[in-house]
């Protein structure tokens, strides 16, 4: 199964998260946390997804290693909204980010390809 994402607009790149000082660093997280939930919330998941890689299509000024702020902040909002297990290596099996010149300036497609949902546990009667 995979869900897919449309971003279109200005994504955090690594060099505008690292210039700001952690307030504005702080303002610009949260801003873009509320996006993405949003965004999360309407693929409507319903089961939480235990293994997972994430694909990020992408066409903007940006190189693709400065997509990795925002995509970090769209992980982390997965695990807020109760979407994934974690975002740590034994769940998340690895990102791909690629330039697309066919798609419109500024727009990204995220893509959560699900390798397993979490199993559900089944409570035995005594």
């Amino acid at each position: 199964m995979v869900y897919e994402v449309l971003f279109i607009g200005k994504w955090l790149s690594i060099n505008e998260a690292y210039s700001s000082n952690r307030w504005k660093r702080t303002a610009v997280k949260n801003d873009y946390k509320t996006t993405f939930k949003n965004l999360i919330r309407d693929l409507n998941i319903k089961r939480k997804i235990n293994t997972y890689t994430i694909d990020v299509e992408y066409w903007s000024r940006l190189d693709s290693l400065n997509l990795c702020a925002g995509i970090k902040i769209f992980e982390d909002c997965l695990k807020e909204e109760e979407c994934i297990i974690d975002d740590d290596k034994r769940y998340q099996k690895g990102i791909s980010i690629t330039p697309n010149e066919d798609l419109k300036h500024n727009t990204y497609i995220i893509r959560i390809n699900v390798i397993s949902f979490e199993e559900e546990k089944i409570k035995m009667k005594k």
